[in-house]
């Protein structure tokens, strides 16, 4: 399913290496589970360490770089980020500690001059554009940031196979 929805969107003839990041890994491993297969099968136990994912649709070869759900591993994973061709950050909770964190680390993505040739795709839903506060950021360097909502569930796969093409096209 998914290598048609790669390939319709004409993403197939790029090579990029993708970091993920964002608070919840178990999300983040499940959106990435659900690009490479097609399926959702949601994750709770996120590898303590990052791993690296291949997901291939016809010539599309991308490589995800997905944080470790470890505290300490995710420090050091940071400096991996400015290395990766593009970043999604992915984002799916409202919960104060976590809103929190991604305003924090959206914030240094955003104004970091390391990553200020870096194309960065958030994943949210629709009510974190405003409670993250990216207006600014997003009306700025629209060139290079953009925000999808998307929907990942066992019958819905909604914004982020649109978000990937808007990401790759800019790499």
């Amino acid at each position: 399913m998914f290598s048609s929805i790669l390939s319709s969107l004409g993403l197939n003839s790029k090579i990029a290496t993708i970091g993920f990041w964002g608070p919840d890994v178990s999300e983040i491993t499940t959106l990435v589970h659900a690009l490479k297969t097609g399926e959702y099968q949601p994750t709770t136990q996120p590898s303590i360490y990052p791993t690296y994912e291949k997901l291939t649709a016809d010539k599309v070869s991308i490589t995800a770089a997905i944080p470790s759900a470890n505290e300490a591993m995710r420090r050091s994973f940071t400096g991996n980020l400015a290395s990766q061709d593009g970043l999604v950050y992915v984002l799916n909770t409202r919960t104060s500690p976590d809103l929190a964190q991604a305003k924090s680390e959206l914030n240094t993505l955003l104004t970091d001059p390391e990553f200020a040739a870096k194309s960065i795709l958030v994943l949210a839903t629709s009510d974190m554009k405003d409670a993250l506060g990216l207006q600014n950021a997003l009306s700025e360097r629209a060139d290079k940031v953009a925000f999808f909502t998307y929907t990942l569930g066992p019958e819905t796969f909604e914004g982020y196979p649109e978000g990937l093409k808007w990401l790759v096209e800019r790499l």
